[in-house]
């Protein structure tokens, strides 16, 4: 009896130990595969990070080349238009003068030199649509702005078009059409400027 007693106890501890092996191997495994998948998450997460990291840098990058690209194309278009809007610049002051009736001492003087300065502004806005023609707009832009920037310089084209109509009777010339046409042009490049985070400057004033 107590020999059959101690093969049942012998037999169990067997038992028990077996089964606790088993469950220690699941555990081991069970804790592997949780290692090897944080792992995997882990490397994951680095690679979405760089990526992330790489694709802010590429646009940083291409705002600021924007921003450049603008900022000389704006100086290179007032340098082209710069001196002939001044005539009509000019012209449109005179005018304003002799129809504010204050400082002008000899009215019908200021009306003749309105009639042949409007001439010589009218020549000038034909070169300044002649100079617009031929003006490159930067290929470095993207298609997009591109397209924006050569709509805005053919409304800058017909801002002196209408300008130099109004001037074949300067003595009650009519600039609003002139002045729609200038308004749409300083929109569309606004539009630009906001898109890479550049203040927009008055082109009314650098025009002159």
């Amino acid at each position: 009896m107590k020999k059959l007693l101690l093969t049942l106890g012998i037999s169990s501890i067997l038992v028990v130990a077996g089964c606790g092996g088993e469950e220690n191997g699941d555990s081991t495994d069970t804790e592997e595969n949780q290692e090897s998948q944080q792992q995997e998450e882990t490397t994951q997460e680095n690679e979405s990070s760089n990526e992330n990291t790489e694709n802010s840098d590429n646009a940083e990058s291409d705002q600021q080349s924007a921003q450049s690209v603008l900022m000389d194309t704006q100086l290179k278009m007032a340098d082209t238009v710069r001196s002939h809007n001044a005539k009509i610049v000019g012209v449109q002051s005179d005018i304003a003068k002799l129809e504010g009736g204050e400082d002008v001492e000899n009215p019908e003087e200021l009306k003749s030199s309105i009639k042949e300065k409007a001439k010589e502004a009218q020549t000038a806005a034909e070169e300044a649509i002649s100079s617009l023609d031929s003006f490159e707009v930067p290929s470095d832009l993207s298609q997009e702005q591109q397209d924006t920037m050569k709509s805005a310089i053919e409304d800058l084209k017909a801002y002196f078009t209408e300008a130099k109509s109004a001037l074949d009777n300067p003595l009650e010339a009519d600039f609003s059409k002139a002045e729609e046409k200038f308004n749409t042009f300083s929109k569309k490049m606004k539009g630009l400027y906001e898109e890479v985070d550049l203040v927009t400057p008055d082109f009314y004033k650098e025009f002159q």
